[in-house]
């Protein structure tokens, strides 16, 4: 182990390059700095806007749109520590992440073993996962806040724990495909889900992926990734492998079998690794120890239908019937400037278009908010919130003008909360800052405690108010 008077080594080409910046790149930065002072924290030291800058070449005006774009990402869906806390009971000060039930039983995805250079590698179990299972467990934006919470409990507890004199940034990754269907390869809110969760990473988390090994990949695998790449720059493209069964001779040039599971080909023990810090699940009972693990490395398959998301709370749905080729709108009339317009809703056996319209009060022309799309809301509940900028009537639309025969059925909840005064913010409270605790009113805070958070994370879509919606 490196004693603490010898430098550092990295495990990363992010951590070489930082060590061997040039006065150029150095300059770019402090540029990028004082571009971006009204968004930045202490919390955003040079190895972070490192990433950023060699995600675009070190091309000042795209790394600044890339790097105010992903934290306002952060901040719309308050992707933040203090909500996981809240969400998840997380504890960064003590390293405990603990998972939701259901993504540390059935997600199929460890924490096992390193790689050559010290960095941790995450095995994903692709083809044991009960895809459709999932995304009737959790929502889309369940699922996008997961892997938001995951990655950056990651990168929290690997930066912590390394061994002395190692500087851990990246992490290398193993997805094994094998007896993926393909049914669950075509299951679109899934393929939907995981292009959100891809957007994210290589978007709001750049350079965190080292290397990439999609191992016993079927011949159909070729179309989904097809599929799949053309959401994936090409700087992460070049870090992914697509690998058959014969996979051992290429993985162990980055991993060495005894770091690898024997069943999996390796040397190594099946028996669980996976580290205290995310051996603990969350449920709504509060966090609980870890669930016992019927297979020796990994629990899989079929998820039960006690974990599938809970129906939304009857007594505030309404049913709307929609014929075919019809379109239906539901309004809701806002009086106030700041007002948050919230709604939820879920069909019945089919899926169903929506959108969202302003229908102004004198009349006139109504303008398209969000632009009206396809959703699996059959699969799992969607859920969103507006900010209001002017008066009117916000209309949910949902449209069934594609389906020719059949008509649709929608449980839908709307309600309108009234914009926050200063007086509601006078109560102090602290936040974590650059790892200390200061006091600030809640009217202060970014994101705001009521901050909307768009359902669904791609593509950005600019609309005439300039309010960024994510949508799929």
């Amino acid at each position: 182990m490196a004693g603490a008077s010898e430098p550092k080594r990295w495990t990363s080409e992010v951590g070489k390059h930082y060590h061997e910046l040039t006065e150029k790149e150095r300059g770019q930065m402090n540029e990028l700095r004082k571009r971006c002072a009204d968004v930045l924290s202490s919390d955003h030291d040079d190895l972070f806007l490192l990433r950023f800058c060699r995600a675009r070449d070190f091309k000042m005006d795209k790394v600044e749109t890339m790097l105010r774009e992903a934290l306002q990402f952060h901040a719309d869906r308050d992707l933040t520590w203090r909500s996981f806390e809240r969400e998840f009971k997380a504890d960064r000060k003590n390293l405990v992440f603990p998972q939701p039930r259901v993504n540390q039983r059935y997600g199929a995805c460890r924490i096992h073993g390193v790689d050559r250079e010290g960095s941790p590698v995450i095995w994903a179990f692709v083809g044991r996962r009960d895809n459709i299972g999932l995304m009737k467990s959790m929502s889309a934006d369940d699922w996008s806040r997961r892997v938001a919470y995951f990655t950056m409990s990651l990168h929290e507890w690997q930066t912590r724990t390394a061994p002395q004199g190692i500087e851990c940034e990246q992490a290398t990754w193993i997805f094994d495909v094998s007896k993926l269907s393909l049914k669950q390869m075509l299951f679109m809110p899934f393929v939907r889900a995981d292009q959100s969760a891809i957007w994210f990473v290589q978007n709001c988390q750049p350079e965190k992926l080292k290397k990439v090994y999609v191992i016993n990949a079927p011949k159909a695998f070729t179309l989904v990734w097809a599929c799949y790449k053309i959401f994936i720059d090409k700087k992460t493209r070049d870090k992914v492998s697509i690998l058959g069964s014969n996979f051992m001779g290429e993985v162990t040039k980055q991993v060495d079998a005894e770091q690898i599971p024997k069943f999996m080909g390796g040397t190594g023990s099946d028996e669980p690794t996976l580290p205290d810090a995310f051996s603990k699940t969350v449920s709504d009972d509060g966090v609980v120890a870890p669930a016992p693990l019927d297979d020796p490395f990994i629990l899989a398959g079929s998820i039960p239908e006690e974990f599938y998301r809970a129906e939304v709370d009857k007594e505030s749905m309404k049913e709307l019937s929609i014929g075919a080729k019809a379109t239906e709108d539901v309004p809701q009339e806002v009086t106030e400037v700041g007002s948050l317009v919230k709604w939820q809703y879920q069909s019945k056996g089919y899926d169903i278009s929506f959108g969202l319209v302003f229908k102004p009060p004198e009349g006139g022309p109504e303008q398209e908010l969000i632009r009206v799309a396809r959703v699996d809301a059959d699969v799992c509940t969607q859920k969103g919130e507006w900010e209001a900028s002017k008066p009117g009537l916000y209309c949910l639309r949902f449209d069934n003008s594609y389906s020719r025969f059949r008509g649709k059925t929608v449980e839908y909840s709307l309600s309108v909360i009234a914009p926050l005064t200063e007086e509601d913010g006078e109560e102090e409270v602290e936040e974590e800052t650059g790892g200390s605790l200061r006091k600030v009113s809640k009217v202060s805070m970014s994101p705001s405690p009521r901050r909307g958070r768009p359902s669904r994370p791609l593509p950005q879509v600019h609309y005439p108010e300039g309010r960024r919606v994510y949508v799929i």
